[in-house]
């Protein structure tokens, strides 16, 4: 795992010109790196964070990055960099490339405790639009890393290979969660290309105390147990209520303690998933659909019509899905599975259970908009406990976009997700001793 780093993404658009009132007006066209205004932004954030002076560290910013990164945000994050690493001694400028219309300046950076790297984004104007501090941590103490021990998921239709990932021994039971994915024949790490969204959140959360399950979906794992007139019964709701009685038997875990967290398609049905298990403390909604979900997946195609022959054929169908046959297939799935969840009023069964709820976004995410947490939002708003919580320039998995990261950090979740998923779960917490 890595510590004390501090991601700060944007969306793609990215604008204005850069201030650099030390820059020479007329540069000579071979300019030495030097005097380069990029140079001089770059120096100036370190020199002002190094110095104290995180307003002046956010003068070259663009206007979204000011926006994402007000000074306030930025002193916090830099106050508990420096607590973990010591002060900033010194940064030395590494490479510098091109990215997709941006182009990435990395420094190594030189703390009192350790070294890493630091990465400033420029856009096509000139200005900051993106800046993030990776730290490698150190090498962990003997018997400190977290444990991951293999389990399975039973059911009537076949076990469900997983892993529970416990943190390292601290003498009192861990907090649990059980992460269930979103649409699709997802893995354990809700695996899509190279971005492993579920890993990074286990590991995240396990080095902040907290323990997690997740598993193999079945329509992963075992897709010959799906029949042909299936429902999210099938394919979720059960094997992730099984999920939860795993964890809550697994050595080491509070059964007192125990969240769900879903994400996308996991998210809409993670009240039903609560109130089947019971006891459940919480609920972390990670980009949860707030209106029909064939809706929205419709509405996703409609961005690609290229990409989706017979789209006029779907819509057609998906508006008379009342009269087709239980086993046709829509969209990959049987209209029976349409149907199930058209019938289901996850929002209403939310509001009636009571548990405190954290809504998550990225504002970059194109499958889920604002207006399905505007709807999540105003349904339990005045009924139970809930946060919403925008994250700057991140995608529907969560990750940083390749165009405004470099390798260390791109296709990963972003840090202060799992931070903010542990500060719900800390601050939740558990019932009082009986």
């Amino acid at each position: 795992m890595e510590i004390g780093q501090r991601l700060v993404t944007v969306a793609c658009a990215l604008s204005l010109i850069v201030s650099c009132a030390c820059a020479s007006s007329h540069p000579p066209a071979a300019a030495p790196v030097a005097d380069d205004p990029r140079m001089l932004a770059s120096a100036n954030v370190f020199g002002a964070l190094r110095a104290g002076d995180p307003p002046l560290a956010t003068r070259d910013f663009d206007e979204t990055m000011r926006v994402a990164l007000p000074p306030r945000k930025l002193a916090a994050d830099w106050r508990q960099l420096i607590a973990e690493n010591g002060p900033l001694d010194s940064w030395r400028l590494l490479k510098k490339e091109p990215a997709q219309g941006y182009e990435r300046w990395i420094f190594a950076l030189t703390f009192r405790e350790r070294s890493g790297f630091g990465l400033v984004v420029f856009g096509g104007d000139g200005r900051i639009a993106g800046l993030f501090f990776r730290i490698p941590a150190a090498a962990p103490a003997r018997g400190s890393a977290p444990t991951a021990a293999n389990v399975q998921i039973h059911s009537r239709s076949g076990e469900l290979p997983g892993v529970l990932l416990a943190p390292p021994h601290a003498g009192a039971p861990a907090m649990g969660i059980v992460m269930v994915a979103g649409s699709g024949a997802n893995d354990r790490d809700e695996t899509v290309g190279t971005m492993k969204p579920f890993r990074d959140l286990a590991e995240g959360l396990a080095a902040r105390g907290i323990a997690s399950v997740r598993y193999d979906k079945r329509t992963f794992a075992l897709p010959a147990t799906m029949g042909p007139a299936s429902t999210v019964e099938d394919e979720v709701i059960a094997d992730a209520v099984e999920a939860m009685r795993v964890l809550r038997a697994s050595p080491g875990v509070d059964p007192r303690c125990t969240f769900v967290l879903g994400h996308s398609l996991g998210a809409l049905l993670a009240p039903e998933i609560a109130s089947r298990a019971g006891g459940v403390r919480g609920l972390i909604l990670l980009a949860p659909p707030g209106r029909a979900v064939l809706t929205v997946t419709l509405e996703q195609l409609r961005r690609h019509p290229s990409a989706t022959p017979g789209l006029t054929e779907l819509e057609a169908k998906a508006r008379d899905l009342d009269r087709l046959p239980a086993q046709e297939r829509l969209l990959g799935v049987p209209v029976s599975y349409w149907r199930d969840l058209d019938g289901r009023d996850e929002l209403a069964l939310a509001r009636k259970l009571g548990l405190p709820v954290t809504l998550m976004r990225g504002d970059a995410d194109m499958n889920i908009q604002s207006v399905d947490i505007d709807a999540w939002r105003s349904a339990l708003a005045g009924h139970v406990p809930v946060e919403v919580q925008s994250f700057p320039g991140l995608d529907h998995l969560f990750t940083v976009p390749a165009a405004v990261a470099d390798e260390t950090v791109a296709g990963h979740v972003r840090q202060d997700v799992i931070e903010a998923v542990a500060a719900f779960v800390k601050r939740t917490g558990c019932p009082a001793a009986p």
